[in-house]
């Protein structure tokens, strides 16, 4: 499992703000769930929920991200899509 950057702080709850990044330790453990369907690997804290998009080009892999997480916020946390997708903005 390659780990790259872990970003503590964001501008603001939009997608595509200014980030700080910074370097990872700690202890990790990895779960597989044989029956989920997932695109890419989701990952989870005590306290937050993270969300990926992967691919070659930066603006796509932003893409697939948002589509995760309104995947994420429609099935596991019960939202419907319009909500899972205006969340970051009515909190």
């Amino acid at each position: 499992m390659s780990l790259a950057m872990a970003i503590p702080a964001r501008e603001t709850a939009r997608v595509n703000g200014t980030a700080i990044e910074t370097s990872l330790t700690g202890t990790f453990q990895f779960i597989l769930h044989k029956s989920k369907r997932l695109e890419v690997p989701r990952a989870e804290t005590q306290t937050h929920y993270i969300l990926m998009g992967l691919d070659v080009d930066l603006n796509q892999a932003m893409k697939k991200a948002v589509q995760e997480t309104v995947k994420f916020l429609v099935e596991e946390r019960g939202l419907n899509r319009t909500d899972a997708i205006l969340w970051p903005v009515s909190e």
